[in-house]
């Protein structure tokens, strides 16, 4: 179902479909995969956010259980090697130093819109982790 609704997103991506039909300068291609990264090295911080806001389970505290979702991933990424994927593939692209690529604002903006939304005290860390799945949408 996820990788439906992802794939269905993609499809209706301007740059995704241009890029696929080769319509992309090089450039902007550095650009926006460079801006992704820049996304992705924040990324780990929504799970910690669902981590410190989740609830106890019965008498046992919260945090064992958020955690267990967040240790696989985590596990996957080191295991996978995705970094390193991900740093031949901007190389390929023209960035040698990822550390070196700089936030756009709308980027940083994206990377805190996760937390200014369910830092809120009317969204529990059920939702949040709800949310981090895909599963549940931010209401304002």
């Amino acid at each position: 179902m996820l990788g439906s609704y992802a794939r269905d997103r993609l499809a209706e991506s301007v740059f995704f479909s241009d890029l696929s039909a080769g319509r992309v300068h090089p450039e902007h291609v550095r650009d926006v995969f460079g801006q992704y990264y820049a996304w992705r090295s924040r990324f780990h911080r929504w799970f910690g956010f669902c981590v410190l806001k989740s609830s106890p389970f019965g008498d046992e505290p919260g945090t064992p259980r958020a955690l267990g979702p967040l240790i696989a991933c985590l596990e996957r990424e080191v295991s996978e090697h995705n970094r390193g994927l991900a740093a031949s593939f901007l190389a390929a692209l023209g960035i040698a130093s990822p550390a070196h690529i700089t936030a756009l604002p709308v980027t940083d903006s994206y990377a805190d819109s996760f937390l200014r939304c369910y830092d809120r005290a009317d969204h529990t860390g059920d939702e949040a982790l709800a949310a981090l799945a895909g599963q549940w949408p931010c209401v304002r």
